[in-house]
């Protein structure tokens, strides 16, 4: 039995929809493959998916529908798994009425499905309970105990096995391998053989406490010795069988118990080469980043001053603008002064004729000089000069 995908939707802490898939990458290219996480992170919850799809039991011995995700209206189950009888995917569902909050939990509702190649689909094959778990049973061979023995080793019973004690442990892979009814068998086997041969004992001891009986009786005394012994013999051959029977189920716990340390031996192994192989690849990035190290010190100094050249030029457009603004104010002052020279000087021309204006500018000296100076000021007002935010722009680079 080989399982290729699981699925889950709002059970316990997973509150959510997720799909695992073994055949797709990269999981279909991992050797070994961990769940880890922290406490209540779900790790368990994957396992309690196989279970409730495939039998509708949890290995935690709860209730089925407690599994249902806090707050959630809804929850699946479904596992696609495959034997030599095909591929087929088993479901478990339940949900709460009318899909409310607080509506009653009904369910569960279970179906097997097996694939037809031919019509490239799942058709279902069972969908009562106990129709399920014979089906399930049938093409996997593994009813829920040995299921749970021969696949899936809960957490608590493994991190039991690795702290206990040597006859702790050896009594964990009886519970856990199911071997613990031929340890009772062996046990019942040897006190049978004891109180028969405290019986044959007392036989004796009663036959010589007994008078010597007469050739009939003597008969009989024999015949019954030949029962006992023959008898005796049986149940010795039968308690030898028994004894090599326990000693071939405690040469089996001894390989199970050496299985289960080389198991996770490998697995400490093989954490161990993926750190070392991520520590690997982390040394060989450094040591390729460390050439580039002084570039990479120019390039962010040369960025630092592209970042300041670009906030100086974004200053000086500001007060490029402002001197512009500025420049325009004046020249707007020089038109409306030009105008007004214009008015007066027509004026003048008209009040004053050419013969009488000369006489007159001479009369009126002052006027006409204070008129000219404030003009000539006024223009080299306007006039740019050298510090002028006009008189140098700086130009950007792209």
């Amino acid at each position: 039995m080989k399982i290729t995908k699981i699925t889950v939707n709002n059970l316990h802490s997973l509150r959510l929809q997720a799909t695992i898939d073994f055949l797709s990458p990269p999981l279909s290219h991992a050797g070994l493959i961990a769940i880890t996480g922290d406490t209540g992170a779900g790790k368990t919850t994957l396992l309690d998916a196989i279970t409730l799809a495939l039998y509708g039991r949890i290995h935690r011995n709860k209730d089925a529908k407690d599994v249902m995700s806090y707050g959630a209206v809804e929850s699946l189950a479904e596992v696609e798994f495959e034997t030599h009888k095909g591929l087929f995917r088993a479901k478990w569902s339940i949900w709460r009425a009318h899909k409310k909050d607080d509506g009653d939990i009904k369910g569960p509702r279970r179906e097997l499905s097996q694939w037809n190649s031919q019509r490239d689909a799942f058709e279902i094959i069972a969908e009562k309970a106990k129709e399920v778990d014979e089906q399930v049973e049938a093409v996997s061979g593994l009813d829920y105990d040995r299921f749970c023995r021969s696949v899936m080793l809960s957490q608590g019973d493994f991190a039991a096995f690795l702290k206990s004690g040597e006859k702790e442990r050896s009594e964990l892979l009886e519970r856990i391998t199911g071997v613990e009814i031929y340890s009772r068998l062996s046990m019942a086997a040897f006190e049978r053989n004891k109180l028969e041969q405290q019986r044959l004992e007392e036989l004796r001891q009663s036959l010589e406490l007994t008078q010597a009986p007469g050739d009939e009786e003597m008969a009989a005394w024999d015949q019954a010795l030949a029962r006992y012994q023959s008898e005796g013999e049986v149940i010795s051959a039968q308690r030898d069988q028994l004894q090599k029977q326990s000693q071939w189920l405690q040469r089996l716990k001894e390989l199970d118990e050496r299985q289960v340390l080389l198991q996770t031996e490998l697995q400490a192994n093989e954490l161990e080469k993926t750190e070392n192989e991520r520590l690997k690849v982390q040394l060989q990035n450094a040591r390729k980043a460390a050439a580039f190290q002084p570039d990479l010190a120019l390039l962010e100094s040369l960025q630092q001053r592209l970042d300041q050249l670009i906030s100086e030029i974004a200053a000086f457009d500001i007060q490029a603008q402002t001197a512009r603004q500025k420049l325009d104010e004046s020249q707007q002052e020089n038109a409306a002064l030009q105008e007004t020279l214009s008015a007066l000087q027509a004026d003048f021309q008209i009040k004053y004729p050419f013969g009488k204006g000369a006489g007159a500018r001479r009369r009126y000296p002052g006027k006409d000089a204070g008129l000219q100076a404030q003009l000539a000021q006024q223009a080299a007002q306007e006039k740019p000069g050298p510090n002028s935010p006009n008189s140098w722009r700086p130009s950007r680079r792209s």
